[in-house]
């Protein structure tokens, strides 16, 4: 089970990008993702009355990776998240399928019951520094966000610690984020015009 924490970012991303960069982190790697959310629970306006935790729970998610050379996967994922007494997700463990064609998937869950709830396009930045790394997601419609997953020397601590440990890294790089450290992009595109 892998521990991150996810927040929208305060500031410009030239103001962020340019922070990373004196701080010593290294761009190295960019891609875009085209999320598919689906559920077997109803579409968009079903699903809206639904809390976050049984909404994800019920949902796949199709996902498109285009990587900055052209190169890319197609797969279908589902997200076992863990939440702790206040909803934050501390852990998550992904099964990653990959598959031939988005477009056919799309087809057969659509066939099988299942209603897409949310689209999501998350243009994203990997920078790294040490054991460090810190995915900017510049997501369509919502903004700026920054992903940071548990570092190799975690391993030994509980979900709980590892959440603590991850945003204490986050603001001691003086980032100027949301305080929301488990931010939920596809919950909050889904409730954008509320």
């Amino acid at each position: 089970m892998q521990t991150e924490i996810t927040t929208k970012v305060l500031m410009t991303n030239a103001e962020l990008y340019t922070l990373l960069e004196k701080q010593g982190f290294t761009l190295v790697e960019e891609y875009t993702l085209n999320d598919t959310y689906y559920s077997s629970l109803g579409g968009k306006d079903k699903v809206k009355q639904i809390d976050y935790q049984t909404l994800i729970r019920s949902s796949m998610v199709v996902r498109k990776v285009t990587e900055s050379e052209g190169n890319g996967e197609e797969c279908l994922i589902y997200k076992n998240k863990k939440f702790d007494e206040c909803g934050n997700v501390i852990g998550e463990t992904k099964v990653r399928l990959k598959v031939e064609s988005c477009e056919k998937l799309n087809l057969l869950l659509t066939a099988a019951g299942f209603e897409s709830w949310c689209k999501i396009v998350n243009n994203s930045k990997c920078y790294k520094k040490g054991e460090a790394e810190i995915l900017v997601q510049e997501v369509e419609n919502l903004g700026t966000f920054i992903e940071v997953e548990e570092f190799k020397s975690m391993e030994n601590l509980s979900n709980e610690e590892k959440f603590t440990s991850l945003i204490e890294f986050v603001k001691s790089l003086n980032i100027v984020t949301d305080s929301e450290y488990s931010a939920k992009k596809p919950y909050l595109l889904l409730h954008l015009n509320d």
